[in-house]
């Protein structure tokens, strides 16, 4: 853990990411509470050995400057930051975790809001907080689901036969029924619901798509 609540120069940030992973690095939780840009360093993203990655930035990280992302052995990849300079970007590192299983977006913003998606077959817990774009979830072996704060025409989600548990707390407008039908019925066959008291108001479209016999 790595928590600076002065200013420091940014170069440190990439010293003690390099020095922890030439060290078989395992599992990292970064956490930074100033506002600027950070480039993390190439090394970090071919990390063979790391299993559990956490970046919890209150700044712009650019991960355009990184050549390769192969993550062989990450299974939990949780990402909070303020900004990122593109879509395409998030895309190549999830591509990057052919093991993972846990995976945590956050409230992460990019110069161009455009729909990306998150197609990691591996997938069983996905965590979503997202406001300003769309988000394409293709994921068929997802277990858990958790949909935050997010508008429900961004939020497309895919088939998922396995899904045991969901938890959605979502809001939208009144013109938007498909995208709410569309969301529902791809989270049907999970085995336990929870709904926020704001999302309680699809009550209508659950009643139709829940618990009218086929």
């Amino acid at each position: 853990l790595y928590n600076y609540s002065k200013p420091f120069s940014l170069d440190l940030i990439g010293s003690l990411v390099s020095t922890a992973v030439a060290q078989n690095l395992e599992e990292m939780d970064l956490i930074c509470n100033y506002y600027f840009e950070v480039t993390l360093p190439n090394t970090l993203f071919t990390c063979k050995t790391i299993s559990v990655l956490k970046l919890s930035l209150g700044l712009t990280i650019n991960l355009n400057n990184i050549s390769s992302i192969h993550l062989p052995s990450l299974k939990v990849l949780h990402v909070d930051v303020l900004y990122l300079v593109d879509d395409e970007s998030i895309m190549r590192l999830f591509s990057g975790c052919p093991v993972l299983e846990e995976l945590c977006y956050e409230e992460v913003k990019s110069n161009n809001s455009t729909s990306f998606k998150i197609c990691v077959p591996s997938l069983k817990k996905l965590h979503l907080k997202c406001h300003d774009k769309r988000v394409q979830v293709v994921t068929p072996s997802l277990e858990y689901l958790q949909v935050q704060e997010t508008k429900v025409r961004d939020s497309l989600v895919g088939n998922l036969p396995n899904l045991l548990q969901a938890h959605a707390d979502i809001y939208f407008d009144q013109h938007e029924k498909e995208y709410v039908f569309n969301f529902f019925n791809a989270i049907r066959q999970t085995k336990f619901l929870g709904l926020s008291t704001y999302t309680i108001e699809v009550r209508f479209f659950l009643q139709i798509i829940f618990f009218t016999p086929s």
